[in-house]
């Protein structure tokens, strides 16, 4: 399967000649583009695709809270291509929850010129393994602490802690 995401509707896709089921979409509120699509070889293939909206969602904001990219174990997803995927689907917010860290991606969004179509928030899934998965937003992105300002659910500090004070003890080397 070839997927391609595209902020305003445009673009292309380098195909094998053979014969392809295409499908456009924009989302829960448009309808489906669906056809048949025949490639001949050096031949290029154009689609014009209308999709219709077909859902009133005025009021509404479409959102996905729960979105992990390249800071996260288990996601390749770049950022730039999160934000043009959530674009392109017609979603109106999102919040970057990579696993224990902070993730701020405004900044893509303002770089691929989308403020206007899409909010950004930093968000993170604590990952205690024992006890589930916790997703949170919006939370504070601060480049100067580890995992930029992540929740430390292991307590990685707590042997290191004065138990009088709370303060931390100097590590011996």
């Amino acid at each position: 399967a070839v997927m391609a995401y595209t902020a305003d509707g445009t673009g292309s896709v380098e195909l094998e000649p053979g014969r392809y089921d295409l499908w456009v979409s924009r989302g829960f509120e448009y309808s489906v583009h669906r056809q048949c699509l025949e490639v001949p070889p050096y031949v290029a293939a154009r689609v014009t695709a209308a999709v219709n909206r077909e859902v009133d969602t005025t009021g509404w904001v479409s959102g996905d809270f729960h979105m992990h990219g390249v800071n996260s174990f288990d996601s390749d997803l770049n950022y730039d291509r999160m934000v043009v995927s959530a674009v392109a689907e017609d979603v109106q917010m999102i919040a970057a929850t990579d696993h224990d860290v902070v993730t701020d991606i405004s900044r893509y969004v303002e770089a691929l010129g989308l403020r206007h179509r899409l909010v950004a928030a930093a968000g993170q899934e604590v990952t205690p393994i024992e006890t589930g998965h916790i997703v949170g937003f919006p939370v504070r992105y601060d480049a100067r602490k580890p995992e930029h300002g992540a929740l430390d659910w292991t307590r990685r500090d707590a042997c290191l802690l004065d138990p009088g004070r709370g303060a931390l003890l100097p590590v011996m080397e």
